[in-house]
């Protein structure tokens, strides 16, 4: 797809599946950019041989639609006969219930780092991590491009597969509350898990009501993970009717971001854990500029956005953020894809 026509079709004709509403619109974004980058390049034509002729931009939400399966929905890639099989056995080999009692396939879209020191960061084997989590499932689709790890592997990941879900995990990386998350004790102040028990989890703001200040009176913003998924896009790309701003993701394609070039002579495999650690802080300033009070239902927290005087309103900064780090997983994820496929 043309980057000009960006995002703006809803892919009626390929995709038949259940909406995800504005949802999807962060991951194409990251797709797109990576279209755009790769363009015309060796890579690019390599990349588009592997997922059967389809951009990033349409693989991107590809992991998210086929939850539907795990209802016995439909979900069907028309004309994409080969792709949906192999999405099939990857899908059901992926089907079991992680430790945590979520189907495995879910999981490896994030992970819970405890956000509660000054400078959190990824430590395998802490609370919150997964022996498939987000971090994990970058290096082994990694793995799998480069033959490290043979396509017949246990998660059924062939080289397709790895590719698409490449494109969808760079998307979640780059979202602050796929990857941090607060841990509460009894009276509702963020503590460190390692050294407080016992707690309780908000699972990457799952389990936080958000609301907002108006006129004097409270209104709510639906949960903060879900604001960080869909409400930050739809500003920062000024979503209207379905549509980017078309203009604004070619200057993200054309542009180079700031500091999103891993550090020289590291491993691609190493990359992952670095993007967590960037974002990180980020997920730390999602919850610290919001004041929790007490909830009204118990199985969920409460936080009311507080935005100090002088202080960027949060729905700028937030969009603010989450405009630079689509900008960066789109580039990294077509920097990727150059020195892994062969």
């Amino acid at each position: 797809m043309a980057a000009a026509a960006l995002l703006v079709a809803a892919l009626p004709l390929l995709l038949d599946a259940r909406a995800f509403g504005y949802g999807d619109d962060g991951h194409r974004a990251v797709g797109a950019i990576a279209d755009g980058r790769l363009k015309g390049t060796p890579i690019g034509a390599k990349v588009l041989q592997l997922v059967d002729g389809l951009t990033l931009e349409e693989v991107a939400v590809i992991p998210d639609r086929i939850k539907n399966w795990d209802q016995n929905k439909p979900y069907h890639l028309h004309g994409h006969s080969g792709l949906e099989n192999q999405l099939r056995e990857y899908w059901s080999n992926n089907l079991h219930e992680a430790p945590n009692g979520e189907k495995l396939h879910h999981v490896f879209h994030y992970t819970d780092i405890s956000i509660a020191t000054d400078n959190p960061k990824y430590q395998d084997g802490a609370i919150g991590t997964y022996a498939y989590d987000v971090v994990h499932m970058i290096s082994y689709c990694i793995n799998v491009l480069t033959g490290k790890i043979p396509e017949y592997n246990e998660r059924r990941i062939t080289k397709p597969i790895a590719v698409i879900l490449l494109t969808h995990l760079l998307g979640d990386t780059h979202q602050p509350l796929h990857v941090g998350a607060a841990y509460f004790d009894d009276n509702d102040k963020i503590v460190n898990p390692s050294s407080s028990t016992p707690y309780r989890e908000d699972r990457g703001g799952n389990e936080v009501l958000l609301f907002t200040v108006v006129s004097g009176h409270q209104q709510s913003l639906g949960k903060l993970h879900h604001y960080w998924d869909v409400n930050t896009v739809l500003k920062a790309f000024n979503i209207s009717a379905s549509q980017f701003d078309s203009q604004l993701v070619q200057t993200l394609i054309s542009s180079e971001p700031t500091e999103w070039k891993p550090a020289a002579g590291s491993n691609p495999t190493d990359w992952p854990k670095a993007w967590a650690d960037e974002i990180l802080p980020i997920a730390r300033e999602a919850h610290m500029r919001l004041k929790f009070e007490p909830s009204d239902d118990p199985s969920k927290f409460k936080a009311v956005i507080h935005d100090a005087s002088g202080q960027t309103p949060y729905d700028e900064w937030a969009a603010g953020v989450v405009k630079g780090e689509i900008h960066k997983g789109g580039w990294r994820l077509a920097f990727l894809l150059e020195q892994i496929v062969n």
